[in-house]
C-alpha cells in the first residue's frame, strides 16, 4: 500500500495478508509485521504541511531579504558575518532536522534548507576571510566555502537539490576564480568553466554523480557558458573569434554525435543548440551577404536530421 489505513481498511488488509499466507505468498510471521507495521503508522499529510512548509519559508525570506536589504548598506563587517552566518545556522540546522524525518514531504523540505544553506554560509564565510576592501577575493572565497559545504552536504545526501547546490558553486567558484587571477579576463574563466563541464560529464558517465541526467545538463550548462565567454573575450569578428566559433560548432557536432551512440537525449539538445547558435553566426562572418544564414540553417538541419534517422536505426535494432 502506498499510505496508511484506517480502522475499516485495516480489516480488509488483515483478510488479505491472511490470503497471503495461506497461498504462500508470504510467512505468517511477516503478515504479523506487516499488520503491526500498518496498524501504527499515522495518516500522511505530508504535502499539506509540505506546501505550508514552502510558503511559510518563502514568506520569511522575503520578509529578510527586504529587511537586510534595507540594513545591509549600515552594517559594519561583523554585523553583516552575524546575519548571514545565523541565517546559515538556521537552514542547515533545520535541514539536518528534517532530512532524516520518516516523511518523504518533510525530507524534502529539508534537502531544500540544506541546499539554501549553502548561500548564506558562503557569503559568511567570504566576509570573514576575504579582503573587505576589494571584493574579489572575498566573492571567490564565498564560492569556495559554499562548495566545501555542497560537497560534504552531497556526499552525505546525493539528491537533486544537492546536485543543483554542488554544480551552482562549482561553476561560481571556476567564474570567480578565472576572473579573480586575470583581472577580469574572462577566456579563463570560460576555460576552467570548460574544465568543469568536461568533468561533470566524465564523471556522470562513471556514476560518480547522480543523477545522471541532471549532471549532464550541468555539464552541457557549463561547456554553454564556456563557448560564450570565450567568443565574448576574443571578438566573433577577429581571427581568434573565427576560430572559437569553428571550435564550438565541432564540439557541438562531437556532443550530437556521442548523445546517438550513446542514446543521450541531453547531450543531442544540447548539441543542437549549440550548432543552431554557432554555425549560422560563423557563417554570417565567413561569407559576406544574405546568403549565409540559410546555408548554415541547411547545414544544421542536415546535421539534425541525420541525428534523428541514426536514433531511429538504433531503436529499430533494439
Amino acid at each position: 500500500r502506498c499510505g496508511p489505513v484506517d480502522n475499516e481498511d485495516m480489516s480488509d488488509f488483515a483478510q488479505h495478508s491472511d490470503e497471503w499466507v495461506e497461498h504462500g505468498f508470504i510467512s505468517s510471521e511477516q503478515a504479523v509485521r506487516i499488520r503491526r507495521y500498518e496498524g501504527e503508522r499515522r495518516p500522511d499529510r505530508g504535502g499539506v504541511v509540505e506546501i505550508l512548509g514552502y510558503i511559510g519559508a518563502l514568506l520569511v525570506l522575503s520578509a529578510g531579504l527586504v529587511i537586510v536589504g534595507e540594513m545591509w548598506d549600515s552594517l559594519k563587517r561583523g554585523g553583516r558575518i552575524a546575519v548571514t552566518g545565523l541565517a546559515a545556522a538556521a537552514l542547515i540546522g533545520a535541514g539536518v532536522n528534517l532530512a532524516t524525518s520518516s516523511s518523504r514531504a518533510t525530507r524534502r523540505m529539508g534537502e531544500a534548507a540544506l541546499m539554501l544553506g549553502a548561500v548564506p554560509l558562503g557569503l559568511a564565510i567570504g566576509l570573514t576571510l576575504g579582503d573587505q576592501a576589494d571584493e574579489e577575493p572575498a566573492v571567490t572565497m564565498a564560492f569556495v566555502g559554499a562548495l566545501v559545504y555542497s560537497v560534504i552536504v552531497y556526499r552525505w545526501r546525493p539528491t537533486w537539490l544537492q546536485h543543483i547546490a554542488l554544480f551552482g558553486s562549482a561553476a561560481g567558484t571556476a567564474i570567480s576564480l578565472g576572473i579573480l587571477i586575470t583581472d577580469e579576463n574572462m577566456f579563463v574563466a570560460g576555460a576552467l568553466l570548460a574544465i568543469l563541464g568536461i568533468g561533470w560529464l566524465a564523471a556522470s558517465w562513471n556514476d560518480l554523480l547522480p543523477p545522471q541526467v541532471l549532471a549532464e545538463v550541468g555539464a552541457v550548462l557549463a561547456l554553454g557558458l564556456a563557448s560564450i565567454f570565450f567568443v565574448a573575450d576574443l571578438g566573433p569578428d577577429t581571427a581568434g573569434g573565427l576560430v572559437a566559433m569553428s571550435v564550438c560548432v565541432a564540439v557541438s557536432a562531437g556532443m550530437i554525435t556521442i548523445g546517438v551512440l550513446r542514446d543521450r537525449i541531453v547531450l543531442i539538445t544540447g548539441g543542437a543548440l549549440g550548432l543552431l547558435g554557432y554555425l549560422p553566426w560563423l557563417l554570417d562572418e565567413l561569407i559576406p551577404g544574405a546568403v549565409g544564414g540559410p546555408i548554415a540553417l541547411l547545414a544544421a538541419g542536415c546535421v539534425l536530421i541525420g541525428a534523428a534517422v541514426l536514433l531511429t536505426k538504433r531503436a529499430a535494432r533494439r
